[in-house]
């Protein structure tokens, strides 16, 4: 049960994730079935929609989600305790159930942030019995309690053995295989890849377990599901970003460093690389180093083969450059910038993560970059938006310049968007105008911190 990470001994909390799964899958199934027999026509809008925090409903529209099932769990927890009068009388549940689903959504809060080992060991059978009460208490079988299967559910909503299933298929293609097969490489065929490469039954729906991107995507089939949930979406995000340089071909002087911080599966770079053959001719030549910066080994391998399948492809002559660590914990000699022109920074999806120092990363990127530096910074319009905005004002671009900048729906993808596209050129620090209209308005009170003089909440 235990295992080692940085010489420090972890507590092995692998069992939780499959027995979460599983609740999600169940208890989705589970809403739709009951609520229906309780409002027949509008029971979406009535013990969905009407129960959901406004950041929820977001969330749900962005994603499309259109049945519980498509819902993450602490969403579908929030929908059973707010109908849970309705569902108590009509179906005589029993009272405890109303705090296991509170206690199981604390369990799924507590096991999707890294802590120390003591802090799950002390408590971990006691979580994954309570878990197991609550399933059994919903009326799941015994059999959906076994530990040792890995279930999912068929597109009839019966459950089978994934691992059986899986181990019944001829091959099964490493990433690296079903990459290179890409003829020609763009990430929207890389996302379509990593979509097929899912079971039936998460390819409909493929960001339910993935709240949103905050769990550890620790596995191949997460990565995978990622990319099929979020990928496009983030991919219009950035390739917005980009546009946003009037005249990139004087823009990027080369040599050009590129530096994807918290790369992920790199698709920021990889979108970097379509732009600049597809919408601009200017080709991927100008490019002399890239480094990407992700604590994920898993996710980082995957960013590797990524960006190595492009400079195959197309005879790119660049250096890529792996720094495995948190963005707190890089240091100069992370780097090699001697002889570049431009630094081009991909801030993607990053910024409005409380845990990335601000203050930090603008002083480190003001000491240790030169020449010309290049940042596009995106990410939801959601709570943690208005860290862009303190982003570049501590890199020197005055707050009268961002108010008014981007922000709002996207026009192909459900999802918002938050960005900003500005320069630092012999220290003189320049917003990129662009004119950017929603598809849809986005509600100011939905959205305080992009407020003038609010701060992040």
């Amino acid at each position: 049960m235990h295992a080692r990470e940085d010489g420090v001994t972890m507590f092995d909390t692998s069992r939780i994730y499959p027995m979460l799964d599983k609740v999600q899958t169940y208890l989705g199934k589970w809403l739709e079935g009951h609520l229906k027999q309780i409002y027949p026509t509008d029971w979406w809008e009535r013990c969905v929609m009407s129960v959901l925090v406004p950041e929820q409903r977001e969330h749900v529209l962005d994603d499309g989600a259109q049945t519980p099932e498509d819902l993450d769990l602490a969403m579908q927890i929030t929908v059973f305790r707010g109908n849970w009068n309705l569902l108590r009388r009509k179906f005589h549940l029993n009272p405890q159930l109303y705090d296991d689903a509170a206690a199981v959504k604390r369990i799924r809060n507590k096991y999707s942030h890294k802590k120390s080992g003591k802090d799950y060991e002390e408590r971990f059978e006691h979580d994954m019995e309570t878990v197991k009460l609550f399933l059994k208490g919903l009326g799941a079988q015994d059999s959906l309690l076994n530990e040792n299967l890995l279930t999912g559910s068929n597109e009839n909503g019966i459950y089978v053995n994934q691992r059986n299933r899986n181990n019944q298929e001829n091959v099964i293609m490493s990433y690296r295989d079903r990459v290179n097969g890409i003829t020609p490489i763009s990430f929207s065929a890389v996302i379509d890849v990593a979509h097929q490469a899912l079971p039936n039954s998460i390819r409909r729906a493929p960001w339910i377990g993935l709240e949103h991107g905050i769990v550890p995507l620790n596995t191949e089939q997460k990565l995978d599901q990622y990319l099929a949930a979020y990928g496009k979406m983030h991919v219009e995000k950035i390739r917005m970003s980009f546009g946003a340089l009037e005249t990139p071909s004087e823009d990027l002087r080369a040599p050009v460093s590129v530096v994807d911080w918290g790369c992920g599966q790199a698709l920021a770079t990889c979108s970097l690389f379509d732009w600049l053959r597809e919408d601009n001719n200017i080709g991927m030549g100008c490019i002399r180093r890239i480094h990407l910066i992700e604590p994920s080994n898993l996710a980082m391998e995957r960013a590797c083969i990524n960006v190595e399948a492009y400079q195959r492809q197309y005879n790119a002559n660049f250096d890529v450059k792996r720094i495995n660590k948190l963005i707190s914990d890089v240091q100069q000699d992370d780097f090699r910038i001697e002889g570049i022109q431009t630094n081009v920074h991909l801030l993607s999806n990053i910024l409005d993560i409380g845990t990335v120092d601000l203050d930090f990363l603008a002083e480190f990127i003001r000491h240790n970059f030169t020449g010309r530096q290049i940042f596009f910074c995106v990410g939801p319009l959601n709570q943690g938006a208005s860290r862009i905005k303190e982003f570049a004002i501590k890199l020197g671009i005055p707050e009268s310049d961002i108010l008014s900048r981007c922000q709002g729906r996207l026009a192909q993808q459900h999802g918002t968007v938050s960005m900003l596209t500005f320069i630092i050129d012999e220290g003189v620090a320049s917003a990129k105008k662009i004119e950017f209209v929603p598809t849809a308005p986005v509600s100011v009170q939905d959205n305080i911190a992009l407020q003038k003089g609010s701060g992040t909440i």
